[in-house]
């Protein structure tokens, strides 16, 4: 174990019990599971909406005179993250960049991580598409990206990629004066010469991207980057690319002009050798491949982290018109680009205590059409009244690759034997590996699952414990940290005097037989209602809706379809009803649709994100074991969505 040994101290016992802040459904039976452990789990619904993480989705390109406040509030409504960073250097073809436009980069990076942007760098000699604009000197050039990359070495940590651009239009390496004139490619000795200032004298986490795969392939071979070469010191495992004639013609207007590697060989390739790299693009115009079913599965095959928001407007308010999947293909791809993990299981063991462990068990997947490229701090947080305790998971986000599909994680954690009593809520953070934006929201990376995410912390919130009094000595623990399994089992073999109170039986039931009431609107999900029993508490789940909606809940306890609450023809006998966070008795006429409801105190209901839970004594509910209710949630007052579920613990 990784820990200090202390002198011996107190067991302290953890009671754990699960606040759910999405729905809640038991893991199946863990094979692995220590003796006398449990697992309680936490079921997350998708999170559909668009939202602002790093290094992913649209970006927008802006030079330095750009970068307005009015602007940059404008993009972070639109959950642009990303900006292209455009410096103009045709003032400088003979002689070195001016300090004070070196200051203007400077400034426009500091404005840009101000406001929790990251950025994609070109440096250009055009802006208005003129052939052969760049010095005829290859010193001067190389003479600018030393001067350049001092800067940019020392503002790396907002660094998502650098474009050597500098060639030719717009820096895209094509029309320069360094082609060769009877291939119309730029001669291999300049394209090296370039590249390889950049890579030395830039931050080995810093990737480039030139403008098209062949380039890469002549600079370092056709062999793909793999997971074990990933984000190392190589030329190869730092150069991806940028296309800026995405979806436009058979060869995206001369992105593939290698004979060997025709369209879908190009895609096979880069696919296979992008994973680990960034790849961003540019439609330039609306064709063919536009189309949302094709331009999802081939920006799936690219792996394509962003694309320019406004180009080409033709394709951009196409997408917006079409739809894809039931939305329109504009929101789906915004969604997609590069990575978006999903959150879909969150488990706890719950029979622990202070000076013990935890366990958790994580079910998620990566739906995104890439990968996380940037490295990021994976971290569980416990935050108490009056302490937070965090600890580093050692996984890679980088890793949870797009095409793998569920990825089941199981973790462990020491838990020190002085922690003070308390609840504490459980949490997942990814954040920058980088001091200056540690533990910043706008540099954390959300989980795409409901009710999960709080953006004032840039912590998923999944759960949380309740740390009890300790009962008999055990082994001291001093830090709040990762162990091993075999660790975690030594620290469960030193207490059995108290875990052997407990077994592997889950309490929690899942719902039976949810059913909508009537037809007109076709069932939701049956995860969005629950009930599971809690000791001698019952607990009611909703999760994915409107929190300020009125709604009601209405409970059968005693089975007897003639007394109680009359809600239709169908469904008679409600001995309950819950109206908002309120917990009423039936008061009126027996088998009646008389409104008639007094108040009931002894109720608790807590609220996170889209989801609430409630909790009510099953003593107040009258009845015992074996339980046997029926329960109704009205999702409005009209009737139009109304869910069954008929629990038996």
């Amino acid at each position: 174990m990784k820990t200090n040994k202390k002198p011996l101290a107190l067991f302290i016992v953890i009671v754990l019990s699960v606040s759910l802040f999405g729905l809640c459904k038991a893991f199946g039976a863990a094979a692995d599971y220590l003796p006398n452990e449990n697992i309680k789990s936490i079921r997350f619904t998708e999170d559909t909406a668009v939202y602002t993480d790093p290094y992913r989705g649209f970006f927008r390109a802006y030079d330095f005179e750009d970068l307005n406040p009015d602007r940059l509030d404008r993009r972070r409504a639109e959950n642009i993250s990303l900006i292209l960073l455009r410096m103009n250097l045709s003032a400088f073809k003979n002689g070195p960049i001016a300090d004070k436009d070196l200051m203007d980069l400077q400034n426009s990076l500091d404005t840009l991580r101000q406001w929790g942007m990251t950025v994609i760098f070109r440096p250009v000699y055009d802006r208005v598409g003129a052939d052969k604009p760049e010095p005829k000197d290859i010193n001067i050039i190389l003479g600018h990206i030393t001067q350049m990359c001092e800067v940019l070495s020392e503002n790396e940590d907002i660094l998502f990629a650098v474009q050597p651009g500098l060639l030719g239009p717009y820096g895209e390496w094509h029309g320069s004066y360094y082609e060769d004139p009877k291939t119309g490619v730029i001669s291999f000795e300049v394209q090296s010469k370039i590249v390889d200032s950049f890579y030395r004298q830039l931050p080995s986490s810093v990737p480039l991207q030139l403008r098209r795969p062949s380039f890469i392939r002549g600079l370092t071979g056709n062999a793909p980057v793999t997971a074990s070469d990933a984000f190392g010191t190589s030329l190869a495992s730092r150069l991806g690319y940028h296309n800026d004639a995405l979806l436009s013609t058979y060869n995206d207007m001369g992105t593939y002009r290698d004979e060997a590697y025709p369209r879908g060989a190009e895609y096979n390739w880069t696919n296979a050798h992008m994973q680990y790299l960034p790849v961003v693009a540019e439609v330039c115009k609306l064709s063919e491949y536009c189309e949302p079913v094709s331009a999802a599965r081939e920006l799936d095959l690219l792996n394509v982290s962003s694309i320019n928001s406004t180009h080409h407007p033709d394709v951009m308010n196409y997408w917006k018109e079409e739809k894809y999947r039931n939305e329109p293909a504009y929101t789906y791809i915004q969604k997609k680009l590069g990575y978006r993990f999903i959150l879909n299981k969150a488990g706890f063991s719950t029979n622990t205590w202070q000076g013990n462990f935890l366990h958790l068990n994580l079910q998620l997947t990566n739906d995104g059409f890439g990968n996380l490229l940037r490295p990021v701090d994976f971290e569980i947080v416990m935050t108490g009244s009056d302490k937070t305790y965090t600890a580093y998971i050692d996984d890679d986000a980088r890793f949870w690759d797009d095409d793998t599909g569920v990825l089941n994680k199981d973790f462990y954690f020491s838990l020190p034997s002085d922690m003070p009593e308390g609840s504490y809520t459980v949490s997942l953070r990814l954040s920058s590996t980088y001091d200056s934006l540690k533990n910043n929201p706008d540099y954390s990376v959300r989980f795409a699952s409901g009710g999960v995410w709080d953006a004032k912390t840039g912590l998923n919130n999944i759960g949380s414990i309740t740390i009890g009094k300790p009962k008999t000595p055990g082994i001291p623990v001093a830090l709040f940290e990762e162990i091993t399994r075999d660790e975690a089992s030594r620290l469960n073999d030193s207490s059995k005097d108290y875990a052997g109170t407990a077994s592997h039986d889950i309490t929690y039931k899942p719902l039976q037989n949810t059913e909508a009431i009537t037809q007109d609107t076709p069932p939701q999900s049956s995860e969005l209602f629950a009930i599971y029993k809690d000791g001698e508490n019952l607990k009611i789940a909703l999760n994915g809706i409107d929190v300020e909606q009125r709604r009601h809940i209405f409970i059968n306890t005693d089975q007897n379809s003639k007394n109680g609450y009359t809600l239709s023809d169908r469904y008679t006998g409600f001995d309950f009803m819950i109206e908002g966070n309120r917990l009423y008795n039936y008061t009126g006429e027996a088998g009646s649709d008389d409104w008639s409801w007094e108040r009931n105190s002894s109720f608790d209901s807590e609220t996170t994100g889209n989801s609430v839970l409630f909790t009510v004594k099953t003593s107040v509910l009258e009845v015992t074991s074996p339980i046997k209710i029926t329960a109704i949630y009205r999702a409005n007052s009209d009737n139009s969505i109304i869910y069954r579920i008929d629990y038996t613990d």
